[in-house]
């Protein structure tokens, strides 16, 4: 990480490069194991790794006593690393059965890998602060499970990215005013969420078998075949902060 700063404190930024490996994760499968009580067999499979590489920039400048900007950019590799296994005992033949999920390279899903935002704010008066929030997000994959990816011997495995979202930028817009009444100090404030109406998937599921088109087929990992859920719509409030 690297911090910076001008020398008369009018901008300031950090500067962050991250490499961390997710090493010795497990999962917790229960398979039907062909015993005379009925129980499922417990398997732990061990190799669900991750590597998560990427760089994080921030960066504020107070250009004069009307006018402030913040922007901050992020942009990471999330992906698993290596494969997925684990045996379990079947009952009925005496013989170790072996799982093996295909997560090699596969990207992590549920969340954006790359943003940009841009904050400017405006106090073209004492007292009165306004705030424009931009944020630009791509390079989501939608969420899946490693236990959709299970592959058998002899099998060619899935090793196909989950679905990617299409990336969208969203708009916000917040006002804040302070002022004096009868010895109370208050503030009026007003938020505007996605101003400009945007429509956009905020969280999808690859494969869903409960909303997707083709939700009978599997391995697609398209926007037909997955469950989507859409950002909200332009939305606003606003209110009086009392302090006393």
């Amino acid at each position: 990480g690297l911090k910076l700063r001008s020398d008369d404190g009018s901008m300031w930024g950090n500067v962050n490069v991250y490499n961390t490996q997710w090493k010795d994760r497990n999962q917790v499968k229960y398979v039907n194991s062909g015993s005379s009580d009925g129980a499922d067999a417990m398997v732990f499979l061990t190799g669900v790794n991750q590597i998560h590489t990427g760089i994080e920039v921030e960066g504020n400048a107070q250009v004069n006593d009307m006018f402030y900007l913040m922007g901050a950019a992020s942009f990471g590799t999330w992906q698993h690393d290596g494969d997925a296994n684990g045996t379990y005992k079947n009952y009925d033949t005496g013989e170790q059965v072996k799982y093996e999920y295909a997560l090699d390279g596969l990207r992590i899903g549920d969340q954006p890998q790359w943003s940009v935002i841009l904050g400017p704010t405006l106090t073209p008066m004492e007292g009165l602060k306004v705030q424009a929030l931009w944020g630009k997000y791509a390079r989501h994959f939608a969420d899946w499970s490693p236990s959709s990816r299970e592959m058998s011997d002899g099998d060619v495995p899935d090793r196909n990215q989950s679905w990617e979202t299409p990336g969208y930028s969203k708009l916000d817009l917040h006002a804040y005013y302070d002022l004096n009444v009868s010895g109370f100090d208050l503030t009026v404030f007003m938020h505007v969420f996605n101003a400009l109406d945007a429509v956009y998937v905020q969280d999808a599921v690859d494969n869903s078998s409960y909303n997707g088109y083709y939700s009978n087929e599997t391995g697609r990992h398209n926007a037909m075949s997955a469950e989507v859920f859409l950002g909200s719509p332009r939305y606003f409030n606003m209110g009086v902060t009392f302090r006393f």
